[in-house]
This record gives structure tokens, C-alpha cells and sequence, in this order.
């Protein structure tokens, strides 16, 4: 009998879990400003993983799917999310993405007058997510792709209003792996 009672508690609790998967702890915030806390999904994870076209919340017992125009943000596990308008455009070096046209959801990784996102996407070799890093100022419209092919060349003129940073990219004191801090180093000196 005991044995019967903790093979039963060992499926409820497995059931409870594979019902939380790809569910962590979030937040979303409406486009008028107000903030539901839950747990949120965003994709699914493991070998057939994608991510969702909408967010789900888990929020007072209900299942609420959101569309990135349908948000201003939304937070899930230790990760932030800016739905912004991310469209398709052309430059000289090829396809490029321009600021208006159908929102989108990118990955933030800093929040300043210079933005870093990155536009998260399923790898096709495996079952894991990969993205592009992309740069914008506020009073841009279009995103600046951010590669190591065309890191140098890319980036040297785009900080001509910095000309340290500028510098420092053309002398390779920067690099493709540095962008994180280059970014946090121009929005410190914009603030000057």
C-alpha cells in the first residue's frame, strides 16, 4: 500500500512538472503601462525547439497569449524583451532592419540612448537558439547589424560621434566579443 501511495505522489508531482516546462518566472507589460506577473513561455525547448509567435502567461490561474503588438515588454527567467517594429529593409552591405512596419520581440541587452538587442532565432543545425545582434540609437531608424564580418567596417563610422570608441575599434583594441562593453562605454559617454 505504501508503495502503491508513493508511486502515486512521484506522478503527480512528475505530471505538475512537465506541465511547468519552458515556464519561468516573468512578467509582462501592456502597451497602456499596467504589469501581470506569472510564469511566462515564450518558446519550446529541447529537440523539436522554436520559439512562439506569442507569450503565454500563467497569470491568477488562466492562460493569457499576447502578440508582440499587443506588449511593450516582457520578462522571462533573468532575460528581457522589448517588442519593437523590426522590418526588413535594404543598405549597401545587403538585407538590413529598419524601425517601423510589424513589431517584434528582441532580446535586450542594454537599455540606453544606444540599444543592444538581439534577434533570437532556432539554429538549423540543432535544437538550440542563436540570434543577431543588432545596435540603435533613439532617434534611429534604422538597426545596425552587428557581425564579426563586417564588425570593423561597420561600426568605425557608426562612432564617428565618439571618436575614442571609433579609435579603439579601427586599432582592433575592440572586438566583436567586446560589444557588450562597448555599448555600456558609449551610453556612459553620451551622458557626459
Amino acid at each position: 500500500m505504501k508503495r502503491q501511495l508513493l508511486i502515486g505522489i512521484l506522478l503527480i508531482f512528475s505530471a505538475t512538472a512537465i506541465a511547468q516546462r519552458d515556464f519561468l518566472e516573468g512578467y509582462v507589460v501592456l502597451n497602456h503601462g499596467d504589469t501581470l506577473y506569472g510564469l511566462v513561455k515564450d518558446r519550446k525547448e529541447g529537440f523539436s525547439a522554436k520559439l512562439l509567435d506569442r507569450i503565454i502567461l500563467k497569470h491568477n490561474k488562466k492562460r493569457l497569449k499576447f502578440r508582440p503588438d499587443q506588449l511593450l515588454a516582457y520578462h522571462r527567467g533573468g532575460s528581457n524583451f522589448h517588442s519593437v517594429p523590426f522590418s526588413q529593409g535594404k543598405d549597401l552591405l545587403g538585407i538590413s532592419r529598419i524601425k517601423i512596419g510589424q513589431k517584434h520581440f528582441l532580446k535586450v541587452y542594454i537599455d540606453g540612448y544606444l540599444k543592444l538587442y538581439e534577434d533570437e532565432f532556432v539554429d538549423q543545425s540543432g535544437p538550440q537558439f542563436d540570434g543577431n545582434f543588432y545596435i540603435i540609437k533613439e532617434d534611429e531608424l534604422q538597426y545596425v547589424q552587428v557581425s564579426m564580418l563586417f564588425f570593423r567596417k561597420r561600426l568605425v563610422p557608426y562612432f564617428q560621434d565618439a571618436p575614442h570608441i571609433a579609435k579603439a575599434i579601427e586599432d582592433r583594441d575592440y572586438k566583436y566579443r567586446d560589444i557588450i562593453t562597448i555599448v555600456s562605454e558609449y551610453n556612459k559617454w553620451y551622458l557626459q
